[in-house]
């Protein structure tokens, strides 16, 4: 058996490429394609920075038969899927991860190849212009809560802000870095939330002092913005 990756002639594209969850919880992709008698699907944890391009040869080369009997395998944290062109075309141009293959709380990038395999040989496509890659976001529930505190005669009257992320990554708290920062309406700064300060938390509710009649907001940082969406939930 015999694997090689092509570069994208017209006729074989990935284009419209979109992922939504449905209502039983399940993860579907829909795309539009010129012709292909197959798709290989590769999802991959947002964070293993994990190129399929430079890996995938030698993975097929010592698992393809296996895929190409089961149609799906789960390799370390990678999910591969070989998908029939018939029966994509049957099920209306849509594909369903089954429910319980992604782990909870953890960010996917998909990447979709359009596929010729006839008898040995397998023919892979590059698609131009990312069209082929999506991403299976996260929303993290953030509790947010004010207290308004008159610091006496010393201070002016000044606001605790306390807030929350809703995290189920077994206390984990290394995963956390890098992801969250907040920014009070008075300043023009974002402030990273790190690990250390979300495993030393009281209760595990991060605390900010603002002057009185300011809010606080919780955001994803730039390098995380696709992956995680927060959903402020204010008590």
């Amino acid at each position: 058996m015999t694997f090689a990756i092509r570069q994208n002639p017209k006729e074989y594209t990935i284009r419209s490429l979109d992922c939504k969850k449905t209502g039983n919880g399940e993860q579907q992709l829909n795309w539009k394609y010129n012709k292909a008698s197959h798709f290989l699907v590769i999802a991959t944890p947002a964070k293993a920075a994990w190129n399929p391009e430079e890996n995938m040869i030698s993975w097929l080369e010592e698992n393809g038969n296996e895929l190409l009997k089961n149609y799906s395998i789960m390799a370390g944290e990678l999910l591969w899927y070989l998908i029939e062109e018939r029966d994509f075309f049957a099920q209306k141009n849509k594909f369903i991860i089954p429910r319980g293959s992604l782990k909870i709380q953890v960010p996917y990038c998909i990447f979709i190849y359009p596929c010729q395999i006839s008898q040995n040989v397998w023919e892979i496509y590059q698609v131009s212009n990312h069209e082929n890659e999506a991403t299976i976001p996260v929303h993290i529930p953030v509790k947010l809560k004010y207290k308004n505190i008159n610091k006496y005669f010393i201070f002016p009257q000044q606001r605790l802000c306390m807030f929350r992320p809703i995290f189920d990554f077994t206390q984990d708290f290394n995963q956390l870095e890098g992801i969250l920062c907040y920014k009070p309406s008075c300043s023009r700064c974002h402030f990273p939330v790190s690990a250390e300060s979300m495993r030393n938390a009281k209760d595990g509710w991060l605390r900010v002092w603002i002057p009185s009649g300011e809010e606080l907001n919780v955001y994803t940082t730039l390098e995380y913005k696709k992956y995680y969406y927060v959903r402020i939930e204010e008590q």
